[in-house]
């Protein structure tokens, strides 16, 4: 905003019409339509978050499930060998070997 050089009765001109636009806007604000629209907003996020997915759509195989490994470094590279740089891959190949083995 560029400041112009006013006079004194220009200066209190402005102020005065500041100051009617802040107490037009204090006078409109009706605290009971807000929480209104601020519910009716949260409703209709819920809904929507109902009848829509999270996050992005699984590409896994029906009937598996997500888990989390923990490794030492040593097996993470074995790991990481056996699925051709895929972490996850070596240690499926690694748990059907030896259900294999093991049946």
């Amino acid at each position: 905003m560029v400041t112009k050089h006013r006079g004194k009765a220009a200066q209190a001109a402005w102020a005065a019409k500041q100051g009617e636009k802040l107490t037009r806007a204090r006078d409109n604000y009706k605290p009971e339509a807000a929480i209104r629209e601020a519910e009716a907003d949260e409703a209709w996020v819920r809904e929507q978050a109902a009848t829509r997915p999270v996050g992005r759509p699984s590409t896994l195989p029906a009937g598996t499930r997500r888990t989390t490994v923990n490794l030492t470094p040593s097996e993470y590279e074995t790991a990481r060998r056996l699925g051709n740089g895929v972490v996850s891959a070596g240690i499926r190949a690694a748990l059907e070997m030896a259900w294999k083995e093991y049946p």
